[in-house]
């Protein structure tokens, strides 16, 4: 009987902030195949020059993390910090074996959606930044890092729209673009067996515990002639 779990990371409800400056989301995430998510999220709006900017920059960071995280700020293995650089402010949550189930927001259209099918897991989202109104200029930017998704998988990527390294696969977008994403990738980890290791660790310290004897030994028999 296959089991389906899902990781779901509401990022729709963008548009309506009508932000006035630039956001900066930043998701670099890995996967496990006993679906619990490492990494960090970082949700930060540019801080402007009036004077009461920062206060307006964290309320803004504010919405989109609601938007976008939920409740996920009081999930197991979850670690919320004040981020403040570059000249943006919001917040970095940072995730330690965090369980999947902490991402299962109730999603709409557009959200981030990272699903186990069996030993497979499927990620599909949409990030779209730009303003809901012809009104809004916005300044063109080729500047990338301010919009990176990023998620790490234990196996082989098999289907993707993103750049893949690895069993890494990356989206970038500018403020004012939009980016669909999609990847499917295995949940079976293609490194070695979780036994290989301590075996692997388990047999060097013996070659050299072997090692330290035969050249006691020689040292020893040396020093009788």
């Amino acid at each position: 009987m296959t089991k389906k779990r899902s990781a779901l990371i509401a990022l729709t409800a963008l548009v309506v902030l009508a932000l006035s400056g630039c956001v900066r989301f930043q998701a670099d995430l890995s996967v496990t195949p006993n679906d619990t998510v490492n990494g960090s999220i970082v949700v930060a709006v540019v801080v402007g020059e009036e004077a009461d900017s920062r206060e307006t920059a964290e309320l803004q960071a504010s919405e989109i993390e609601s938007a976008l995280l939920g409740e996920v700020s009081g999930a197991p293995g979850v670690e919320r910090t004040v981020y403040d650089q570059d000249g943006y402010l919001g917040s970095r949550f940072t995730f330690r074996d965090t369980p999947l189930s902490a991402f299962a927001g109730g999603g709409s259209e557009g959200s981030l959606t990272l699903t186990r099918e069996g030993d497979e897991f499927v990620f599909s989202g949409q990030l779209d930044f730009t303003p809901d109104d012809t009104e809004t200029e916005i300044t063109p930017d080729d500047d990338t890092s301010n919009i990176t998704v990023a998620i790490s998988f234990p196996g082989e990527v098999i289907d993707t729209n993103g750049d893949v390294s690895g069993n890494t696969v990356r989206w970038e977008s500018t403020y004012e673009a939009r980016v669909d994403m999609e990847a499917r990738a295995s949940a079976i980890s293609n490194g070695p067996p979780a036994w290989v290791l301590p075996v692997i660790g388990g047999a060097a310290a013996l070659l050299a515990l072997v090692a330290i004897i035969v050249v006691t030994a020689r040292r020893r028999g040396m020093s009788t002639l």
